[in-house]
């Protein structure tokens, strides 16, 4: 009986296992923040900043890349969409030590924070059985989308509470599929997905 294809790869969600992750905030140059025009900041410091998580929430996952086999060796891009991290500051400060406010977060956030773009392999890194793709084969990558909340205070001003919010990709998936074969009952939902769009 002619089975699926399929290979599918899990990244734990968990502070550092995630890719593009950095291996601490501290080992690189504070990350470009979206500023609020709006905003005010009285200090030129936030001094002992104290970070906490508020709220977490993950998406399903989202289909980031499709392609499509001619033969073993050769693919189209079928559909690709960019993978960006953002860090967002509610209000929005204008502290000399951003470093250090920025270190204070990362050691309460469930992801290092990195504001590059998530690395979306194509077709030749996945982890496939060679020489199996043809043309009725479509690969595919995904991601689950992830946001993390938190609250920053300072020590020279408990009085205001800032708003930080980090959105970034978390768990990853990938897969080979064949069009002419129907998926198996545990495949997984993505799987479905783009055999329903692509196929």
């Amino acid at each position: 009986m002619k089975k699926t294809i399929l290979a599918t790869v899990g990244v734990a969600l968990a502070a550092g296992l995630v890719s593009c992750t950095n291996s601490g905030i501290g080992d690189n140059p504070a990350p470009k923040l979206k500023q609020d025009p709006q905003s005010q900041q009285a200090s030129a410091s936030c001094d002992q900043p104290r970070a906490a998580l508020k709220n977490s929430a993950t998406e399903s996952p989202k289909i980031l890349r499709v392609d499509r086999f001619q033969d073993p060796h050769n693919f189209d891009i079928i559909f690709a969409q960019e993978a960006n991290s953002s860090l967002r500051w509610s209000p929005s400060p204008n502290w000399d030590n951003m470093k250090e406010v920025m270190r204070a977060v990362n050691e309460v956030s469930p992801q290092s924070l990195d504001e590059s773009e998530h690395r979306v392999p194509d077709s030749s890194t996945l982890t496939i059985e060679s020489g199996k793709q043809s043309i009725n084969y479509l690969s595919y990558f995904a991601s689950t989308p992830a946001t993390y909340e938190f609250s920053v205070s300072c020590l020279n001003g408990p009085e205001t509470e800032y708003k930080f919010t980090y959105s970034t990709w978390g768990l990853d998936e990938s897969g080979l599929l064949d069009c002419d074969v129907k998926l198996e009952l545990d495949a997984p939902k993505i799987a479905d997905e783009v055999i329903k769009k692509y196929c």
